[in-house]
């Protein structure tokens, strides 16, 4: 067995912790990522609907001013 090196149970152990706590960092990283990304989408979303609705009423506005006119 070349290049094979025996390791002792705390460095076997210790490796271990630090894949777990490796992938949980990922996992809670790729969590967040997901909930920005919502939270963007939801954020564009409100913008929108907030253009169309001031449209909207600029709309009804001007329509109301030529009407009294």
């Amino acid at each position: 067995m070349t290049g094979v090196k025996a390791i002792s149970i705390k460095e076997y152990t210790n490796l271990l912790v630090f894949i777990v706590t490796a992938r949980v960092i990922s996992g809670v990283a790729s969590h967040i990522q997901v909930e920005e990304t919502e939270a963007l989408h939801v954020s564009r979303i409100a913008l929108m609907v907030r253009g169309y609705l001031r449209s909207e009423c600029v709309k009804e506005l001007l329509s109301q001013a030529q009407d009294s006119s």
